[in-house]
């Protein structure tokens, strides 16, 4: 860490650890409970972080755990509960008990202390998954090392990159998380993973305090780490899920992007002025809903977008909105179809050749031709019945480049145009309009953000644009790993891949995994692009843990409790049927547990099978679920996030500086 800032950080992690302990103290003793917090002691330990950043990391530790000597363990009892894991606070947070006036000082010393860039939170919670490291101790050592990609400087004893490995024990635990092709200790994916793969060796399961010591050999490293890891799980959930969940999301314009600032006023801090090159696009920079569309005196062209999590996106100012957009053909199954689709395939014994010396059709020859349907051309395609009918598709053209800003996620036989209008649910990427004409050649539109969360105010988005370029130039969700059957010698995709992957790609994955069973409206559910994200990284991360799921129930032909598509239900797990299989050490039991190993926004928030587990508040036993395990990812989590939080952590994030991320 820079020398000249290590003092003040100091002080307020130190002042934000003694709030988060004196809160959860507070609240506790009010409750009857003494000094005990969720059935922890809450001890109040003092400061002990120096100043400086370490850059000495010695010989690569053995698999197992190592027993380092010194003070090693000096700060674990005192910051950690045992087990050494690390849980979110849980939001609503400050404590209710307190008085506003305690609350809000509480609050804004906490929020004041954050210095995490956004767009590495859902790098953490990945790398975390994969190697059974909490995600906060990850930060933490990225913090101290580096201020988090701010200063990448080599040090005097040869240490380089995110975070500072010796080149020798970077050609040990180096990791190309990325899919590149190139072990880049200058990448922070790379870097990152690296980091959780070495903790991961030295013991990290088992012991955190004997982790860090391997990763630095100094008793204070171990306790200002633990002490950073600690203030960062005393953030509340809310707010962490509500920044890694805006961070799924992508940059509002498709095209050579000039600038974006706030308006010349000054005065409207909570809007931003995008330029760009002419007749660039505006696009949803998530799935959701379009709530608004049309065309005022004061707005002009708008557009207003709500993604799965509640957030809302306003586009104003557009030189023009998209007449249509594409989605998926609807397709309805019902009771026994689906049960047919789900059978395994019989057929009679052959009794002919599987192939014969008859030539093929000669080259060029187009199936499709001979069957006699005809394209029907509307002499009049904007008359009502003609509009509906197909006259819609004739005036827009039938590309799929034309409604996408990226990757289709639809082939153009599964689709349809339909007329963009509110109500619509459209896919990231999806083109809203076309920016706004200047005077200078270029186009522009306002952006507007209003976080989920019940009297959330509208924010800052430039933190938050930033913070997206971040991830593009990063290539957050933006992972290729090649296909093993395409290309012999490489290898399957790992789960930190599996949950950096973007959408589309996750889509492709899953419909190509050989081990996992998805009946076929399921399938179509997944090209439509209606399945939620997490949902389509549970499901993949569970095939690569070898549990290979048969999954039974997404969106289509599920009624209306999963028409929002995030949630699944799986019926076998390798073949082997949930029904009868229920219970400890059943395979039932271990995709749960694995399912609670998952951290962050990936962590679902209801598993719901024949048994609950103890400490597992997102378990559910009900009687109905004999033969099947639901999980699901519900409403947004951001809604307990305190309103005026809002405020102070958009005005938090203006103030970082920008980390140094190259561009692949």
């Amino acid at each position: 860490m820079h020398a000249r800032r290590s003092l003040p950080v100091a002080l307020a992690l130190c002042a934000a650890l003694l709030a988060v302990a004196s809160a959860s103290a507070a609240g506790s003793a009010a409750r009857g409970h003494g000094d005990r917090a969720g059935g922890r002691i809450v001890e109040v330990v003092p400061c002990a972080c120096r100043g400086g950043r370490s850059r000495r990391h010695l010989a690569p530790p053995k698999p197992a755990s190592p027993s380092p000597s010194g003070g090693a363990n000096e700060a674990g009892p005192a910051l950690l509960p045992a087990g050494g894991s690390l849980a979110q606070a849980p939001g609503p947070w400050p404590s209710p008990l307190l008085t506003p006036a305690a609350r809000l000082a509480a609050l804004d010393s906490l929020i004041g202390t954050f210095e995490v860039p956004p767009f590495l939170l859902p790098i953490y919670q990945a790398a975390g998954i994969e190697y059974d490291v909490p995600w906060q101790v990850l930060a933490a050592i990225n913090w101290i090392e580096t201020d988090f990609g701010r200063n990448l400087s080599v040090s005097s004893a040869g240490a380089m990159g995110w975070m500072q490995f010796m080149p020798a024990t970077w050609a040990h635990y180096g990791v190309d998380a990325t899919g590149s092709g190139v072990k880049d200790p200058y990448d922070p994916i790379d870097a990152i993973f690296a980091a959780a793969r070495y903790l991961h060796a030295a013991g990290a399961s088992t012991s955190l305090p004997a982790a860090v010591y391997a990763y630095n050999h100094a008793g204070w490293y171990v306790q200002s780490v633990l002490l950073r890891a600690q203030l960062i799980s005393g953030y509340p959930s809310a707010l962490i899920d509500a920044l890694t969940e805006l961070m799924q999301a992508r940059f509002p314009v498709a095209g050579r992007v000039q600038s974006y600032r706030h308006p010349l006023s000054g005065r409207e801090q909570d809007r931003a002025l995008i330029s760009a090159s002419a007749r660039a696009r505006a696009v949803a920079v998530a799935d959701g809903r379009i709530i608004a569309l049309g065309h005022s005196a004061r707005l002009g062209h708008y557009a207003v977008l709500e993604d799965a999590f509640g957030n809302t996106y306003t586009y104003r100012g557009l030189g023009s909105i998209a007449r249509a957009y594409a989605v998926s053909k609807p397709v309805t199954l019902g009771a026994r179809q689906i049960a047919r689709e789900l059978a395994l395939p019989s057929s009679p014994p052959p009794s002919a050749p599987a192939t014969s010396s008859i030539a093929p059709d000669a080259p060029g020859t187009d199936i499709a031709s001979l069957s006699g349907v005809k394209i029907r051309l509307f002499a009049y395609p904007l008359r009502r019945a003609s509009y509906a009918s197909g006259g819609l598709e004739q005036v827009s053209g039938s590309n799929p480049g034309t409604y996408f800003a990226g990757t289709a996620a639809l082939i153009a036989r599964q689709y349809r145009l339909a007329p963009l209008r509110p109500g619509s649910m459209v896919l990231a990427g999806t083109v809203l309009g076309h920016l706004a004409p200047t005077r200078r050649g270029h186009s522009s539109l306002t952006f507007m953000i209003n976080p989920a969360g019940r009297h959330s105010p509208r924010i800052d988005p430039e933190p938050i644009l930033r913070s997206w370029e971040l991830s593009a130039r990063a290539g957050l969700y933006g992972i290729a790993v090649k296909d093993p059957l395409i290309d012999p010698g490489t290898r399957d995709a790992t789960v930190g891949q599996i949950l950096l992957m973007s959408k589309p790609r996750l889509q492709a994955q899953v419909l190509a995994d050989r081990g996992t069973h998805i009946y076929a409206c399921g399938r179509r559910d997944i090209r439509s692009g209606r399945v939620d994200q997490r949902v389509l990284a549970a499901i993949e991360y569970l095939s690569v843990l070898g549990l290979h799921p048969t999954i039974t129930g997404l969106v289509c032909a599920q009624g209306p409790v999963h028409a929002n598509g995030t949630s699944f239900e799986l019926s076998r797990i390798d073949q082997t049927p949930v029904l009868g299989h229920q219970g400890p050490g059943s395979l039932t039991a271990l995709t749960i547990r694995a399912l609670l190993a998952l951290q962050g926004t990936m962590l679902p928030s209801e598993i719901i099978s024949l048994h609950s587990y103890p400490g597992q508040p997102n378990t559910l036993a009900l009687p109905d679920h004999a033969g099947r395990i639901e999980v699901d990812y519900g409403s947004a989590a951001t809604s307990g996030l305190d309103p005026r939080a809002w405020s102070a952590l958009a005005a938090q994030l203006s103030r970082l500086s920008e980390p140094a991320v190259s561009v692949p």
